[in-house]
């Protein structure tokens, strides 16, 4: 891809308007993966070209027939041009809203349409996404004497709608329940055999009760789209499997405890939503006649993995997964896993046939696996996601997004985590967490820890955004259950042969979350493999996006890195700010990422062949103690 480019400003606040109403009025016209760009009619009926259209062009005014065709014909050879790694990024819902707009849209509908973009203009993306996913609870169809149309939204379980007739905000109404087969209706008092308001003008509104679809939880997926009245989850057994292949084996192995165990085997439970049931069998090769069954042969190659609860709706958790899952559709080849804890309701944006690498798994909450009690910190359901069958992983918080040369990951894990070190790797932090006394060793002594001296040598600390593969699964299964219960990790076989019989309980401050567990557990089992920097925060993403030298990051520190951590910024970690995170995604999706990726000591590079040449002689010296990408 090309280096990013600056895009003149013309007319980009009423482009950016449009192109955010998209994702909207796909849930009212239907959605389709097409389209780049599109051109709008103003009021005076001149189209202007947004900052999305060739450069070339980008900006004019159009008043005539023929350089409006040319435009389209400029628009589509444009369209052409933009890949990447040789795909064409496809924007969800842009050309289906183009199409709409300029070819089915009534007065009224390009009317809502413009209130929406002035609805985004003037309150904001959170605003008007609130009242999109909101169910309201009444919905008006219809002034006196109208035709009322059905409405999806508000239909009952019995197929019928509950109508009101009247002035329903005086409570002065007469109701009726009508049969869905009835419909349309015109609003009248001939209908509802009386006048509840005489000598005003009335109107006729639907009462619109929010239903819950209920799980059915089963086997296997249906052959065919399941009742829209309801959800099917299909059981991904994790026990009792007869191992089918290599990772099969090693995978039953490392569950065997949890397994046997009535206390902890609940939570092993996982669930494949149906509503995904293609890009599961498309990420696991199953044959065109699949029976929906998961089985122990169903293993996914390769997979980004992040786990989620939360509401549905709004601009912050869920939010967060959909741009999440955005960015693996532009950036990367391979499927994203989301594995959702305890939350049926899914985000309205997780469309499969917007989003045909997105696959969602199930599972109830970890208290279920120890004996339903609470206290545990949800982010140990990381290690729950990370025991599916995928042969390499990623994992990835839902406040992050991937970037070009993401999948590079992949084949580094491939080659780091085998059966000669079976362990996940994790990229450095930002900072050392490391306490030596009488000596500073970054500027972040506050969060140092104390770590037993007996104990085998430890490395810098890691961020918790593991990797790995399927040899790693007996290690991710023993650091979860030292989390769950120590007796009996303690106890178990590998642990034993690892630390000898007895091991010691870790100190408490490294057992309360996630990233305190693995970091201590790692060290004790003398796996010290550490990636350079990849999960950057957003200063350094915006500067690697510039290319800007001056005042980057070095995360520094006087024992492991007093050169400097080598940044390989392929992804990006903090992405709290949805909106500013959904507009950025949008401009790098047509504009591209600078070639030059990793950093380090004031310069740029494009490989890592280059950063290690112009720095050998600190690899050498073991003063860049990471793996690069």
């Amino acid at each position: 891809m090309s280096k990013k480019k600056n895009s003149p400003m013309v007319n980009s606040s009423t482009i950016k308007m449009l192109l955010m109403v998209a994702m909207i009025l796909s849930t009212i016209f239907g959605a389709a993966l097409v389209g780049i760009s599109f051109c709008h009619k103003t009021a005076s009926e001149v189209y202007v070209v947004g900052q999305d259209a060739p450069p070339q062009i980008r900006g004019r005014i159009y008043d005539d027939d023929r350089q409006i065709q040319r435009h389209e014909k400029e628009k589509k050879e444009f369209a052409d041009q933009i890949k990447i790694d040789g795909e064409i990024v496809k924007m969800p819902h842009h050309d289906s809203v183009s199409h709409f707009i300029s070819n089915v849209a009534t007065p009224e509908q390009v009317s809502l349409v413009k209130r929406l973009v002035d609805h985004l203009s003037n309150s904001g993306m959170a605003f008007v996404k609130g009242l999109m996913d909101t169910h309201p609870e009444k919905v008006e169809c219809s002034l006196e004497h109208g035709t009322c149309e059905a409405n999806k939204m508000c239909l009952t379980k019995d197929n019928t709608y509950i109508v009101h007739y009247g002035l329903p905000e005086k409570e002065k109404v007469i109701t009726k329940e009508l049969e869905a087969s009835r419909f349309p209706i015109v609003c009248d008092i001939n209908l509802f055999g009386g006048d509840p308001v005489p000598g005003t003008s009335k109107k006729c509104v639907f009462e619109c009760e929010k239903k819950s679809k209920p799980v059915i939880r089963s086997s296997s997926c249906p052959s065919v789209a399941g009742n829209e009245d309801s959800r099917t989850w299909a059981l991904i057994p994790s026990c009792g499997m007869s191992p089918a292949s290599g990772p099969e084996v090693i995978l039953q192995e490392a569950v065997s405890t949890f397994c046997a165990s009535s206390k902890f085997r609940p939570g092993l439970d996982a669930w494949l939503d149906c509503e995904y049931r293609e890009p599961f069998a498309r990420a696991v090769g199953a044959p065109d006649n699949w029976d929906g069954v998961p089985t122990s042969e169903h293993w996914i190659d390769k997979a980004w993995v992040t786990f989620f609860a939360g509401p549905a709706t709004g601009m912050k958790h869920s939010m967060m997964v959909t741009n999440l899952i955005r960015s693996v559709h532009f950036f990367s080849a391979h499927p994203i896993v989301v594995y959702v804890v305890g939350t049926p309701e899914l985000s309205k944006d997780w469309n499969p046939k917007v989003f045909p690498r997105l696959i969602v798994i199930h599972a109830d909450s970890i208290s279920t696996m120890n004996n339903g009690q609470e206290g545990i910190s949800f982010n140990f359901n990381k290690f729950r996601s990370m025991l599916l069958r995928i042969r390499v992983g990623l994992q990835v918080d839902a406040d992050m997004v991937v970037g070009q040369n993401c999948d590079r990951l992949f084949d580094a894990t491939e080659k780091h985590s085998n059966a000669d070190y079976p362990y996940p790797i994790m990229p450095v932090h930002w900072m050392s967490r490391y306490k030596e006394e009488g000596k500073v060793i970054d500027g972040f002594g506050v969060y140092a820890l104390d770590y037993p001296k007996e104990w085998p040598p430890r490395i810098r600390w890691s961020h918790c955004h593991p990797t790995w593969t399927y040899h790693a699964l007996p290690f991710i299964a023993d650091a979860l259950l030292a989390k769950l219960d120590y007796e009996i990790w303690a106890k178990e076989p590998r642990v034993v042969k690892a630390l000898g019989p007895a091991p010691p309980q870790n100190p408490s401050v490294y057992m309360s979350e996630d990233e305190d567990l693995l970091n201590i557990l790692l060290w004790r089992h003398k796996a010290l493999k550490q990636w350079c920097k990849w999960d950057v925060e957003p200063d350094i993403f915006d500067k690697y996006l510039r290319q800007e030298t001056a005042n980057q990051e070095t995360m520094k520190d006087s024992k492991w890195y007093p050169e400097g951590v080598p940044l390989v910024i392929v992804t990006m970690h903090n992405t709290k700010h949805t909106e500013v995170i959904d507009t950025m995604l949008g401009r790098l999706a047509r504009e591209g990422f600078p070639e030059a990726y990793l950093f380090f000591k004031d310069k740029y590079y494009s490989s890592p062949d280059a950063l290690v040449q112009d720095h050998q002689e600190l690899f050498d010296a073991g003063k860049i103690p990471c793996i690069l990408v």
